[in-house]
Parts: C-alpha cells; structure tokens; sequence
C-alpha cells in the first residue's frame, strides 16, 4: 500500500490507530482498534490525490479486583480523500458514520442506553513545516444526520464541529527519536461551541512519516468523547502507548 500522506492528528482523541492508556487516578484503561489503509494514489498536474478507508473502534475498560467490565464501544469507519498541493500543504476531504453504544456489561450494572449516530462530511487544511518537525491543521465536521437518543432522540442534524491541532517536535536525534508536545481543540455547536481539548506530551519513534510509536501522557478535559457520555465533562489523566502504522 502507499506510505500514507497525512499522518494521525497526535491528539485528537478520536484519530484512528491502535492505542492503550491507563488513567492515573483511577482504574479505567482506554483502548482502540484501527488505522488508516491507503488503496490507491492517482497523481496529476504535480499532484497527488490519495483516496484512503479507515475505521475504528474505542472502548473503555473498567478494571476490579479479579475482573473487569467494558464499559462502551464506539465504531467510526471514513473514507477519506488526501491532496498534496505541496510538500509543505494538504487538503483533507472526507465522509464518514459512527455508532457509538453502551456494552453488555454496562448493561448489566443498569446504565441505560441511548442511540447514538452521526454520518458526515469533513474538509480539513494541514500544514507541515520545519522539515516535518511542525504539523498543524484545522477544518470541520459536518454532520448531516446526528441523533441521540432513547424513544425520542434528539435530532442535531446539520450541524457543524471545528477542529485545530497541532504537534511540535522539540527535541530530535537521528532523525527517527523525538520528544513532542501536541494539542488539540473541537468546538461543538450542539453546546453552543463549547469545547473538547486534549494535551499530549511524549516520546515518538518515527519509522517513516506516518508511522509512528508514542509514549505519552495525555490530558483530556471538556465534554466527552464517548457518545454515550455526549453532555458530560471530563477530566481525565493517562499514561499509554500509541502505535500509528
């Protein structure tokens, strides 16, 4: 398959790849499935359309004395279209549909489900300076069906998210060994714009650019990702590892 042309956004909480991460003020451990396939690069007019399918799955596991529950699992699936204008400038465009549900052993304890599905549209501008030592980005989400819900969901369909994000390496050896701070804001219109912001600092080796493994701590605060928690806040602590490849 093609080497990838956007890396994952570092600290998008949401960005698909295989991660574990331990709370450090709790029991919970946070876990996803997924990656990103390149199926084909057409190029043109010194330029480069990549079309790309990905998906993934994100759950929480609350872990006891002896046992554990999975508390939630969330699949998101995209297909997405990458243009490199420059070395230095990407356009992202993309749809995409999640479902995100409460798992059976939530179920058991008495957590009530709630329907929860969006299917959307996303146009992203990415940026990669400083020898790829920078990378930021930013664009939106527009959901063209997004529903929550019990017997009578609520309808936000034809709303919008923004998101910017960026990461930074600030110390690099062999070019393949770096230390990096990354951040990450989304603005939900379904609040009014309120956010979900997420910090991460951490050690990266870099195979090629958009394969990547990272040790890192991450701080994730404002409404939850999960949706099933959608108008809950967050603020969470983590140590774990990242796997991009």
């Amino acid at each position: 398959m093609p080497e990838r042309l956007i890396p994952a956004y570092t600290a998008d909480a949401r960005t698909h790849r295989l991660q574990l991460l331990k709370r450090t003020q709790g029991t919970e451990f946070y876990g996803s499935m997924g990656t990103q396939f390149p199926i084909i690069n057409a190029k043109g007019f010194n330029k480069i359309l990549q079309v790309s399918l990905a998906g993934s799955t994100y759950l929480t596991l609350e872990r006891y004395v002896k046992h554990g529950s999975v508390l939630n699992v969330d699949f998101f699936v995209d297909l997405l279209f990458d243009l490199e204008l420059s070395k230095q400038w990407y356009l992202r465009g993309g749809l995409g549909h999640t479902s995100q549900h409460i798992a059976d052993d939530a179920l058991i304890a008495g957590i009530t489900p709630k329907n929860y599905v969006k299917d959307y549209g996303q146009l992203f501008s990415i940026h990669r300076l400083l020898q790829n030592r920078l990378m930021f980005y930013e664009g939106f989400y527009y959901f063209d069906n997004f529903k929550i819900g019990e017997t009578m969901p609520i309808d936000w369909s034809k709303k919008i998210m923004l998101q910017t994000g960026a990461e930074i390496q600030v110390l690099q050896w062999n070019k393949i060994y770096a230390l990096y701070v990354a951040g990450d804001v989304k603005f939900r219109q379904e609040f009014n714009f309120g956010t979900t912001q997420n910090l991460q600092l951490g050690y990266v080796i870099s195979k090629t650019q958009s394969k990547n493994i990272r040790l890192a701590y991450n701080y994730l605060s404002g409404y939850d990702e999960r949706g099933q928690f959608y108008n809950k806040k967050v603020n969470l602590h983590t140590v774990g590892i990242y796997l991009e490849l």
